[in-house]
């Protein structure tokens, strides 16, 4: 068919442009694919969606209908396809284009890429949707006849067809996206040999021949199905599509828990290649894009789940989430409100809600969310703090503290309610309860930045500057710890910088969490000595001297230096072997009081023993290092 192509005004080169990422370089037979348009049937509409979704540019109804009135007088075009910038995002500008087209030239089909491929790459989304309004005319016709002729026969069952990853859909779906069936007739070969290798209990291996062709060979397609029996106590084949879309989908969620959103992403993408109609796939790549700050990308699948499945709540609470996170709280609002229609008794978009009236600051709003939220669950410590929270902001502070008493009653390890209580306490100027608020959020969570901060405003009110004075020290320590934590981040194989981070840790006093890091720098590089050192530092300050002389021992087989001797010579102190001790201070070149007091009792040792020779020189070299030992002893 001849078809049109409708797209954002000054983008109607992208089917020609296509993309630089040619297969064969250097193939000096290769031929650029002409795209299914010509340049005449291009056409501009003047409308702008962005990445995040909002409207910087209202479609021109007007113009589209000028648009129409051009194409029914040109007489050429027999398809039409649109794909606006973003579309996948934000489909409405494409939907109203659809309306206004079957109201101004009702005899021409319509594809629109958010139909039929709701995803980013402007080029793909561009040729696919062209292709789709390609085949239509024609494929709409054949499933019109195909319907018309089993209804003449009497059969009005549900009829489908095979669709190119191995589903099925209705002829009435398949008129509407015909795109689906391309390439579907492999495919239902190989799942047709796959469904009779399960039935007979074997492995085996599909194949389709194709026609042969003067340029590019003999065209051959081939599957393998996984085997149901052993040969010989071998499996005869296996198959990449083994794993099953739900084993896929539940692989990428436990990818998400684990913040792997690479991971996530790829498998709930492989998925979503086995069946294109499975809504909880969309959404959990969707949580998997919003996860790696790909927000386009986010919101093109949380639209997609959610036309696959209009009537299941959580996908309008995540979505809704998701625009409340990147500050989009109209957004937020509009599709929390359809989650709470949709279920109305899960508290979890009623609170959300209330925040995102927050964000607007309508504070009426919002407290009216809280206690719809709380006659579903009176106990939710959660609801309480944010409703004392939107009381704080609309400065009815009595109220505040009441809901945020009402939290802690509830749930005395309720951290944000402590640290709220301090800010309306602030806010009353009751600087002295204000700082024992914020006190008690930092015994509940003492690592946490905006709780010292606040209690240092609270105490320089009071006139306490060497309180404050110790919050400043405080917040410089977790300035640098939060510095160290971003390189470990990203270089989480960085030896040296684990025994930065536990020697800062010492510091601060978190001991048990340095040795958690000295162990990570060993683990992470077992031939780093330093690390070694650094571990055998640690324990010889917790008096576990035979660990030290293991570390010790360790890093100076891997390379000596000067550090490791010279703790182990001490560790030789404390257990009174001083010959031990002087060899490894030597090899330290450590020349201290400590090592004179280390001349000083062999000098001892060896006189008991008869030795006067050895016994005199030992002693001037304790002399020699630290003469005030001379003066001791007279």
């Amino acid at each position: 068919a001849t078809v049109g192509y409708v797209t954002t005004a000054g983008f109607k080169d992208i089917p020609f442009i296509q993309r630089g990422n040619r297969r064969s370089h250097y193939d000096i037979t290769w031929i650029k694919p002409k795209p299914l348009v010509k340049r005449r049937h291009c056409y501009e509409i003047s409308e702008r969606i962005m990445a995040n979704g909002e409207v910087q540019t209202p479609l021109d109804e007007a113009g589209v209908r000028a648009m129409a009135k051009q194409i029914k007088e040109e007489g050429e075009i027999e398809a039409l396809s649109v794909n606006f910038l973003f579309s996948y995002v934000t489909p409405d500008h494409e939907q109203r284009v659809k309306e206004i087209l079957a109201e101004e030239l009702p005899h021409i089909p319509v594809s629109i890429s958010y139909d039929v491929m709701p995803k980013w790459k402007e080029y793909e989304r561009a040729s696919t949707t062209l292709a789709d309004a390609y085949v239509k005319p024609i494929v709409s016709k054949q499933m019109h006849n195909i319907r018309k002729r089993f209804t003449d026969h009497g059969i009005t069952d549900h009829i489908v067809v095979i669709k190119s990853n191995g589903g099925e859909m209705t002829l009435e779906a398949a008129e509407n996206t015909p795109i689906q069936m391309t390439v579907s007739g492999p495919t239902g070969g190989v799942i047709a040999g796959k469904h009779i290798a399960g039935l007979v209990g074997i492995g085996a291996a599909t194949g389709q021949a194709g026609e042969a062709d003067s340029k590019q060979g003999t065209a051959a397609k081939s599957s393998s199905s996984k085997d149901a029996s052993k040969n010989g106590g071998k499996k005869a084949a296996a198959s990449k599509t083994e794993a099953t879309t739900a084993a896929l989908v539940e692989r990428g969620k436990a990818y998400i828990e684990q913040r792997q959103a690479g991971k996530a992403i790829e498998s709930l993408s492989q998925a979503i290649g086995l069946d294109a109609e499975n809504s909880e796939a969309f959404y959990q790549r969707a949580r998997a894009h919003a996860l790696a700050r790909l927000d386009a990308n986010a919101l093109a699948d949380y639209s997609a789940a959610i036309r696959l499945d209009p009537k299941r709540a959580r996908l309008y609470y995540s979505r809704g989430y998701f625009f409340l996170s990147r500050r989009l709280a109209d957004k937020a609002i509009a599709d929390l409100e359809k989650s709470i229609e949709l279920d109305p008794k899960e508290i979890e978009p009623i609170q959300f809600l209330g925040l995102a009236h927050v964000a607007k600051k309508e504070y009426q709003q919002a407290i009216a969310a809280f206690d719809q939220a709380l006659k579903i669950k009176p106990d939710s410590s959660d609801v309480y703090n944010n409703r004392g929270f939107t009381y704080l902001q609309a400065k009815k502070f009595d109220n505040a503290l009441k809901d945020f008493k009402k939290a802690i009653q509830i749930n005395p390890e309720s951290v944000n309610s402590y640290n709220n209580m301090g800010l309306t306490y602030f806010a009353m100027e009751d600087y002295r309860s204000s700082a024992s608020s914020f006190t008690k959020a930092i015994e509940k969570s003492p690592n946490t930045p905006n709780f010292y901060l606040q209690r240092q405003a609270a105490y320089l009110k009071l006139g306490m500057q060497n309180q404050a004075d110790a919050d400043g020290d405080k917040l410089n320590w977790l300035k640098q710890l939060a510095v160290l934590n971003i390189a470990l981040a990203r270089q989480p194989r960085n030896s040296a910088k684990y025994v930065e981070r536990a020697h800062h840790l010492l510091d601060g006093g978190e001991e048990s969490a340095a040795l958690e890091d000295f162990n990570r720098a060993v683990k992470a590089d077992p031939q780093y000595a330093q690390a070694l050192s650094a571990r055998a530092a640690y324990w010889f300050s917790k008096g576990k001297l035979d660990r030290v002389i293991d570390d010790c021992g360790n890093a100076i087989s891997i390379q000596p230096h000067q550090e490791a001797y010279s703790i182990r010579g001490d560790v030789w102190m404390k257990k009174g072997d001083f010959e031990k001790a002087i060899a490894d201070f030597v090899k330290a070149k450590r020349f201290d009081a400590t090592v004179a007091q280390a001349y000083l009792m062999r000098a001892k040792a060896l006189k008991s023993q008869g030795n006067d020779e050895q016994a005199r020189k030992s002693f001037e070299r304790a002399v020699a290092l630290d003469p005030s030992i001379e003066k001791s002893l007279q």
